[in-house]
Formats: C-alpha cells, structure tokens, sequence
C-alpha cells in the first residue's frame, strides 16, 4: 500500500484521517464541558459540607480539564483530555453526593419541571389554547359540528378517513335498528303554551377519554319496539341537528319539527311512562343504520392574554372571557363572543342589523356579513334585552358580547352586560384543525 500524506497513526497502528480525528477529539470536548459544568455545580452546592482535602482535588481536576480542553486537536490532545475526564469524572463521584452521578429521574425530573414552569408561564401571561364548545360563534368559529353520511353520500373510506381524523379531529358514530318498527325517541319538552319548544331527552354520566381521563358525556337512548339502542356523545355536542340531517332534511328548526309532528300525532306524551315521545313516519328494519355520522372537533384556537394589558379591547374582537364573574350565567366555564359595545355604548338590533350608538355597527366582517345576511351569516335576530324597538345603554366597566351566529347564541341579550374583569384575553390563531378556517382568528 502506498504512503498517503494524509493518513495520522495511532496505538495499534489504526488508521485516523483528519475528519475523524476531529470528531473524535469533539466528543471528549464536549464531556469535558459537560464535566466541568457539573464540578463546579457541585463545588459551589457541597463545598460547606466537603473536606477541605476533596474541594482542593476537585478544583484541581476541574483546572487540568480547562487545560487540556484549550489545546489544538491531535491525538495526544485527545488522549490527554480524555483521561482528564476520567480522572475528573472520579473526582465527581466521590464527592458529588446526589448531584453526580446524576440517574435517569433526576436529571428528566429538573427538565420536565423547567418545561412545566414555562407553559404555565406562557399560559398565564402570553398565550392560553381554548376549544370552541359551541356554534354560537359559527361560520367564523365552528364548535363541534357533524358530517352525516347517506346513501347519496356515502363515508369515505379507510383511508381518507384516517385522514379526517387528522387534519379534523373526526370521530365516526353509527347507530343500527337493534329490531324491525318504528324508531321512538324521547323528547324533553321546554315549553307549550305558545308552540312547542323541545330537545331530545338525554343524560348526563362520567365517561372516560382516550380509555383513562374522566370526561363528561351526554347518553341518547332510543326505542324500536321497546329495545333501546343509545349513543354516547361528548357534553357539549347536542343531536338536533344531526338527527334533522340524517332523517329529517326538510327541516332545518327542531322546533318546526316538533311543532308538525305534533299537529300530525307523530309526538305524543305518554303519561303512564311520563315522557314525550317522537315517532318517526317510517319503520327501520333489523340491522339498518339509523344514523351514520363523523363528528368534527370544535376549533382549537391561542387566545392573546397579553394585548390588553397595553391596549383596550376594540369592537368587532373576538373576545375569551369567564363566566364565573357573570352571576346570570352561574357556571364557571369559557366563552368566546364578540365586542359588541364598550361602556357608555347604545346598542340595538333592527334585524337583521346590528346598530351601535345609532349607527350600523363597524369593526369586524362578521358584523357586516351579518347585516347583509351574506351565506351563512343568518343576521341579529331580536331577543331577550333587544327585543324589537328595544336598546341597551352599557354601563361604564362593562362591555357587550355578542354571537356570530345570532340564532343560536347564548349572548348579553340573555345574560346582560361583560364584567371587564371578567375578560380573558382576545382569539389569536386557530391552530387546529387543519380547516380553510386555520390561521389568524378573525
């Protein structure tokens, strides 16, 4: 074999090239640092409680590490460095007490509570994710919402819906006739003086999330022939409208529907088992799916906890605050609506306007689009404390919050006006899922 210039030598006469020679001297440079870092931890934390003897044994390896480390790459350099480091590391575990040799436990235990101490700090002070609970903010956020799927529409398949479960958070539900008949579903009925006003009947219990965190959910149990079949959803999802897509499309009101089906007896009270109850026109057979549905997780969005510590809210923000500090409300739980007044405000609702100090109302698209009632934006309907020819003077230190979606929003119309301590922060960026609504909040 010919000579190659640029071949080095060590014990043993294995070959070295300069590339891996400096790798090799790399990796004792980087335990030195390492080392050194760790003495002088545990000279500082033990030297009270160390003999005089040890601290001076430590210092003194510490101080032949620093040599060897500031000199040139070679093989002697690493060699020399790599038997301080030895020497050192000895050193160390004599006199390191609980500090070194450091286990698998502590060492994770410090990095975990330093990463902790930081969320919360990010969380507290800078930016909190929140989970839109409801559609009272819809179309601009989506609270958990149901794809239905039917002949005409089928569910896709394995593989794009392991997609939908990704990019949307879908999970899919499918409900089957456990007997030939009618499908009976019990209703709890709000009101019926002035029309019927009603909800399916449900209960509340503890499930379980991902198989082991408490979670609430909502239990829907139905009747063909007197067997139940039920479905379990998370508590902030409600049926109506699922059940409306899937076998009543002609309506888009579960109150219309009610309303009909009672006219034509196909809701009915049952005294003797102290129930409403809601037959269906038509009977299923044995096996047959009765509802076939992905359900879509609610927008998770990072509100901005710390804008307004310099600046005031604006009309038109979309807003997170608490409801514990509105005594109407009586939950402790996250909203997320509209600025739609500051104190000293008048607003009012001439439908399907919103008006603010006598003015159509500016600051947000969604209150334009709303007041054109441009695709899904329905418009301000009146209710509550703006009824029809009705305006609302906002009193200093409060503020108005109301929804997107006028229709099905539980706002300041209903519960009054916002404590401005109550305030938590404005909607920054949608984060997921991965919807044409992902990006900066609006």
């Amino acid at each position: 074999m010919k000579n190659d210039p640029k071949r080095t030598f060590r014990k043993g006469n294995s070959p070295q090239y300069p590339c891996m020679l400096k790798r090799h001297f790399k990796k004792h440079t980087k335990a030195a640092r390492y080392l050194i870092g760790i003495g002088d931890k545990v000279y500082q934390y033990r030297r009270d409680v160390l003999p005089q003897q040890q601290s001076e044994a430590l210092l003194q390896a510490i101080r032949v590490v620093k040599e060897h480390l500031s000199a040139a790459a070679s093989d002697k350099a690493a060699e020399n460095l790599e038997k301080a480091n030895e020497r050192l590391d000895q050193k160390l575990k004599q006199c390191g007490g609980t500090l070194y040799p450091r286990s698998f436990l502590s060492e994770n235990v410090e990095m975990l509570l330093v990463a902790a101490i930081l969320v919360i700090g990010i969380r507290t002070f800078f930016l909190q994710p929140f989970k839109i609970p409801t559609n009272s903010m819809s179309p601009t956020y989506s609270g958990m919402t149901s794809e239905v799927f039917t002949p005409d529409h089928p569910r896709p398949g394995p593989i794009k819906g392991v997609l939908r479960t990704i990019s949307l958070g879908a999970t899919a539900y499918h409900l089957q006739a456990p007997a030939e008949g009618q499908l009976e579903i019990p209703i709890k009925i709000l009101r019926n003086t002035h029309g019927i006003l009603g909800t399916i009947a449900c209960e509340s219990f503890r499930g379980r999330k991902f198989g082991l965190l408490p979670t609430p959910r909502l239990r829907y149990t139905f009747h063909i022939r007197e067997h139940p079949v039920s479905l379990d959803v998370p508590q902030d999802f409600t049926l109506e409208q699922t059940l409306l897509k899937s076998l009543y499309p002609q309506y888009t009101n579960f109150g219309d529907l009610l309303a009909d089906s009672y006219k034509n007896g196909y809701l009915r009270q049952y005294p003797s088992r102290g129930e409403w109850i809601l037959a269906t026109s038509t009977s299923f057979k044995k096996g047959q799916t009765i509802l076939n549905f992905d359900l879509l997780t609610g927008d998770m969005l990072l509100v901005d906890r710390c804008s307004y510590h310099f600046r005031p809210p604006q009309i038109g923000d979309p807003i997170v605050f608490r409801t514990n500090e509105i005594p109407s409300i009586g939950t402790d739980k996250y909203y997320i609506k509209r600025l739609a007044g500051l104190g000293g405000d008048t607003v009012e609702i001439r439908a399907p306007m919103l008006y603010r100090n006598s003015q159509p109302i500016e600051g947000a698209d969604a209150f334009i689009q709303n007041g054109q009632q441009t695709g899904e934006y329905s418009g301000y309907q009146n209710r509550g404390r703006l009824t029809r020819g009705r305006t609302d003077r906002i009193p200093d230190g409060y503020g108005y919050a109301l929804g997107d979606n006028s229709a099905s929003s539980s706002d300041s119309r209903m519960w009054g006006y916002l404590p401005e301590k109550a305030l938590i922060g404005k909607a920054f960026f949608i984060y997921y899922p991965f919807s044409s609504r992902w990006g900066i909040a609006q």
